[in-house]
């Protein structure tokens, strides 16, 4: 069974993020977004999932605060420290060997990219490589 964020880990991990490694101001932007990043990894559609797997939902989680701008500062950030509590809450630990440099590029270029269903895909990929 999957364990889901909820929508007050999703506040708590912005707060933590921007007071410990940096920004302006922690805080919901978008309530609405955050329904949507909160109940869209569970999604079903005539009784089937639409993100099937522990990774099309991170991805999902992923790309969503980063292209709705949940948060007021911090979001880059906080996409991956949530999709990484996620996974790990779902028993699945990031590859000693990723860098900062590495998730920072990864990350830049999914904010720049379209939101579209093929680049979750690529999201998804990504994690599957660097999470196990």
């Amino acid at each position: 069974m999957i364990e889901y964020l909820e929508k007050e880990d999703y506040i708590t991990i912005n707060r933590y993020v921007v007071e410990e490694v940096g920004g302006t101001n922690f805080g919901v932007q978008s309530e609405s977004s955050l329904d949507v990043v909160t109940n869209l990894p569970m999604s079903n559609l005539f009784g089937r999932e639409i993100y099937p797997t522990i990774y099309d939902k991170a991805a999902i989680m992923l790309q969503k605060i980063t292209k709705k701008h949940v948060f007021v500062d911090g979001n880059k950030r906080t996409a991956f420290m949530a999709t990484k509590a996620f996974l790990y809450l779902n028993g699945l630990k990031q590859d000693v060997d990723l860098t900062d440099t590495s998730i920072e590029t990864f990350l830049i270029s999914i904010t720049i990219a379209s939101d579209s269903g093929a680049v979750t895909e690529i999201i998804a990929e990504w994690l599957r490589r660097h999470f196990n």
